[in-house]
């Protein structure tokens, strides 16, 4: 039973030291909370759950380090603490009938619905109050959508009221759009963040996508809310649609071999020798007029420099105009900014034209001189109707001629829809790739904390294996000893046996034949010296005899108890004694004694001793009678024999020269081996009492 028992504890060890689950949470942005559709594009459950085990935990985590190195990076934490936060309101009603809620209304087109594909909220980042987490953002809103149609009949976009959305961190959240068009959104917030006896939420950014950009219109006048906080120049509802937001701007997308063998767009200008030299000039003509939404001005990189990017310029004029001879100017702004944006937004509010020029007055310092560094420049048509307008035929025009560009005849590097040696994507995408960067990471960060853990148990997997085995090891090999013990005795066992047999078929037969012979001699003849050979002759033959039995049973007996030890006494001192009327005076049968073994050297000594005391009584006492006593008292074996023969007088001592002597020193020496107390009494003419009295301990 030691083995099989062994195997099983030994199996359910290691089912219980694989069993160990690494599984990852996916994370994504559901409709609601039982929607079960993502945002397109996402990862699948098998790729952000590792399968178990150490070795896949590294490959995973390899993995995922390579997926965050496609995607772009948060300026959150890179850039310096922005001044507008954005909008910041409380939920707690005036009016205590109505319930608890604060609303944002957006209006996207007063005269047509759009269909839309995504809406994105940036959540908001207040250095007072954490750098790594967001500022209250919703735990519970909906989104709804109106169209010019049914301005009464909303329809619910996303709707997490009834459970908490989960913490986004500082990772924009963007749902997709409904199938219908629509002209006006609306968010509706019924439970914020705590603060004192009141009840708020912020927002960094609104983001609403069609055709991969942005089309939520910068107009006050179109934003609505129900209350906000205007803490100028931190919080304002102006905020929540102004183009800027702590995670940034970064249109570039992945990286393809023909971006890489193209250069940014960077120029040196010449130190002016007359103060009246007009400022550098590019003008793009789009080839016919159209209605522009805005003008994007992309961060340009230089291949030879460790700088990862060259700043945008400081000081600049952007013009919209009909047309150039004679100037017919649609807009104008003067730009003064020193952002470190890798991406800048100037709306024109859908006015139309054909020309977009740039003049520029203040540029950035980089290698010691002033540059005109531009990775890119986009022009986007009104509501998202031509995303970038590459499919047009753009030309660029610089003026005065440039003197020192890296690339002097290629213009096009300003219009070529790379910048940085990467593709530039649409904001979608960009707003995309940091919410799965987001998925990516939080998954990066469990399999990190669970990599030291998951080498933890493969240690101690790996030990209990070892010691497992060696246990098992252990004890096979006990179980191997065991077992050839155990054969080695069944094989002395048996030679006991056949020895016994040997004894009692060949042993005991010769001396039953020499008795036998002796016998008839004996009644053949008339000498009274050859009787008493012959007599003595027999009188050996029998305690032979007697001897060779008890040596069988010895032998053959393999566990005697002390029941079976008296009943040899008596067959012992019956085949000695057959001349002398025996009695015995044994205790009946009983759990005290009778379960009692008697170890093999405890019972020869016994059966000897007594043997001794019945040859010596046999062969000089000249009894008639002899009683032979047993009794156990508390655990003490005490056997005693006693005759009525002529005695001897025993306070002269043992003669060791006589036979007699010898017998007596002989159960001496029996009775020290046993650690029994042996005592003798006689007197000449009153018989001979030998009594034996030894411990016993009971079996269990």
């Amino acid at each position: 039973m030691t083995i099989p028992f062994t195997i099983t504890a030994f199996f359910l060890l290691m089912v219980n030291a694989f069993s160990q689950n690494l599984d990852l949470a996916r994370q994504s942005h559901p409709l609601n909370p039982s929607d079960t559709n993502h945002t397109e594009s996402t990862y699948t459950e098998s790729e952000l759950i590792p399968a178990k085990g150490y070795n896949s935990l590294i490959k995973q985590e390899a993995w995922l380090r390579s997926q965050l190195e496609r995607f772009p990076s948060s300026s959150s934490k890179a850039s310096p603490p922005q001044r507008k936060f954005g909008i910041l309101c409380h939920l707690n009603p005036e009016d205590l009938d109505r319930p608890k809620e604060a609303w944002i209304e957006l209006t996207l087109n007063q005269t047509e619905n759009l269909k839309l594909e995504a809406i994105a909220l940036i959540p908001a980042l207040y250095h007072n109050h954490s750098t790594d987490s967001n500022y209250g953002f919703p735990k519970r809103f909906k989104i709804q959508g109106f169209s010019l149609e049914h301005p009464e009949s909303p329809i619910t976009l996303v709707d997490w009221t009834t459970q908490d959305f989960p913490d986004p961190g500082l990772s924009p959240v963007i749902f997709r759009a409904p199938d219908s068009p629509i002209n006006r959104i609306k968010i509706t917030v019924t439970e914020g963040h705590p603060d004192s006896d009141k009840e708020f939420f912020a927002l960094d950014e609104l983001l609403v996508f069609r055709n991969g950009i942005n089309i939520a219109p910068p107009v006050i006048n179109l934003l609505k809310c129900s209350n906000s906080y205007n803490i100028a120049p931190y919080w304002h509802r102006k905020y929540l649609v102004d183009n800027h937001s702590h995670i940034g701007k970064s249109l570039a997308g992945e990286t393809t071999d023909a971006a890489k063998t193209l250069n940014d767009f960077i120029y040196y200008p010449p130190k002016k020798k007359n103060p009246k030299n007009k400022d550098t000039t590019i003008t793009i003509d789009l080839g016919k007029q159209y209605s522009i939404g805005r003008v994007e001005l992309h961060t340009a990189q230089d291949p030879h420099s460790h700088t990862p990017s060259i700043p945008l310029p400081y000081i600049y004029q952007l013009q919209l105009l009909t047309s150039i001879k004679p100037d017919k100017i649609t807009s104008s702004k003067n730009i003064q900014r020193s952002d470190q944006d890798q991406v800048r937004f100037h709306p024109l509010q859908s006015l139309s034209g054909r020309y977009v020029r740039l003049s520029f007055t203040k540029l950035p310092v980089h290698n010691g001189r002033p540059v005109l560094a531009l990775g890119e420049i986009r022009v986007i048509g009104d509501n998202g109707k031509n995303q970038d307008m590459l499919e047009l035929n753009k030309k660029v025009f610089i003026s005065p001629n440039l003197a020192e560009p890296l690339n002097p005849t290629d213009t096009s590097l300003l219009v070529d829809g790379s910048t940085n040696g990467l593709n530039i994507t649409s904001e979608k995408t960009y707003i995309e790739q940091l919410a799965k960067r987001n998925i990516v990471e939080k998954a990066y960060q469990k399999i990190s904390k669970q990599i030291p853990i998951a080498k933890a148990i493969r240690s101690e997997r790996y030990w209990t294996i070892v010691i497992s085995l060696a246990i098992l090891s252990l004890i096979f090999f006990i179980y191997l000893f065991v077992k050839m013990k155990k054969q080695k005795q069944l094989e002395m066992l048996a030679l006991q046996k056949q020895i016994a047999a040997d004894l009692h078929d060949d042993i005991s037969g010769n001396l039953g034949t020499i008795s036998m012979i002796s016998n008839r001699i004996n009644k053949l003849t008339q000498e009274t010296k050859i009787k008493d050979k012959l007599r003595e002759i027999d009188h050996l033959s029998q305690e032979s005899y007697i001897s060779v039995k008890e040596i069988i049973w010895h032998t053959d007996s393999e566990i005697v108890r002390l029941s079976d030890l008296l009943k040899q006494i008596q067959r012992t001192a019956t085949s000695i004694s057959n001349d002398c009327k025996l009695t015995y005076e044994f205790p009946n049968a009983h759990d005290d004694y009778e379960d009692i073994e008697v170890p093999v050297n405890t019972r020869r000594n016994i059966i000897l001793l007594v043997k001794e005391s019945l040859f010596n009584c046999a062969k000089y006492a000249q009894a008639n009678n002899i009683l032979i006593k047993a009794d156990i008292t508390a655990s003490v074996f005490t056997i005693s024999m006693r005759d009525d023969g002529c005695g001897f007088d025993f306070s002269k001592g043992i003669l060791t020269n006589s036979e007699s002597g010898r017998g007596l020193l002989n159960m001496e020496q029996r009775a020290k081996l046993l650690g029994a107390d042996l005592s003798i009494k006689s007197a000449l003419n009153e018989g001979t009492e030998i009594k034996l009295k030894m411990p016993l301990s009971p079996s269990k």
